[in-house]
């Protein structure tokens, strides 16, 4: 009976399941081809400046954030021609707001 009623809905949640795929489907903002997206491109960027936010808080009460100045114009030098070739490619990335950080702990990856 089970494996009845699965036979005679499976060509409805076949369709439902390559639909829901379908409008899932967006295209990459640079290179233009198609990509699954599962969460919005806003979704991603809020939690991305959450967790940002949330990963610089202890270093900072620590006073491990940015204490060398040599290191942090070195990476401030680094980071401003990646970002100008960001907004080249995507010039709505000139309104993020760019924030750029040197974390002191060996145990953190800076990058």
């Amino acid at each position: 009976m089970l494996l009845h009623a699965f036979n005679l809905y499976r060509g409805p949640i076949a369709a439902l399941l390559v639909a829901a795929v379908l409008v899932a489907c967006a295209a990459a903002p640079v290179t233009g081809r198609k990509q699954l997206m599962l969460v919005s491109e806003e979704s991603a960027i809020e939690a991305s400046k959450e967790a940002y936010v949330e990963m610089l808080r202890e270093p900072e009460q620590k006073g491990k954030l940015d204490n060398d100045a040599k290191l942090k114009a070195r990476v401030d030098r680094i980071t401003g021609r990646i970002v100008a070739q960001a907004i080249k490619y995507r010039p709505e990335t000139e309104a993020w707001e760019w924030q750029i950080h040197v974390i002191d702990d060996p145990k953190v990856v800076n990058a």
